[in-house]
């Protein structure tokens, strides 16, 4: 589900437990505690959208990060504009975003994104999980294949930045 029937969907699914429910959603807000007993938490998939601005800053779904004292759990996916790699969380490592944009919420966006997933697999290749590829817009580190660096994914050692100030502060 999206956005409220993705947070209502945790819900359904402890009441239906005893069929061990596959979830998938899509902007969902938290809706039940962590330590649930009934939930099983490797068949739960929470995928969240990213917005790239104007100012070509990364700002995240709003309603995702929503928690009214509830946890957010599972599996995270994140999307941003890379077609061919999303960023993979696992339970307990999702970071605290801070950026928010109305527009990442939207449900026709996360279709778009989904339909540029699919003209890769439909290319033969695979879509990546360990981050974003070079160039794309990011906010830290785990959102790369390598680093974030002045909010582009870059190859490490690859791009001098502006906290270069000598040989000694950079990788050569």
């Amino acid at each position: 589900g999206h956005s409220q029937g993705g947070g209502i969907a945790p819900v359904g699914a402890v009441a239906l437990a005893d069929t061990d429910p596959t979830l998938v959603l899509f902007g969902a807000p938290g809706s039940i505690n962590d330590d649930c007993p009934p939930l099983n938490q490797e068949k739960y998939h929470r995928w969240l959208n990213t917005y790239v601005g104007s100012d070509g800053k990364v700002s995240h779904d709003p309603v995702a990060n929503l928690n009214w004292r509830s946890e957010q759990y599972g599996h995270m996916y994140l999307m941003g504009n890379d077609p061919n790699n999303i960023v993979y969380y696992s339970h307990g490592e999702y970071p605290i975003y801070t950026k928010f944009a109305p527009q990442a919420h939207q449900l026709l966006l996360y279709t778009n994104k989904f339909a540029s997933f699919e003209t890769t697999r439909n290319a033969g290749k695979s879509i990546g999980m360990d981050g974003w590829a070079v160039g794309y817009p990011c906010n830290r580190d785990s959102e790369c294949i390598d680093s974030c660096i002045d909010g582009k994914c870059q190859e490490v050692g690859a791009v001098a930045s502006s906290w270069c100030n000598g040989d000694g502060d950079c990788l050569s």
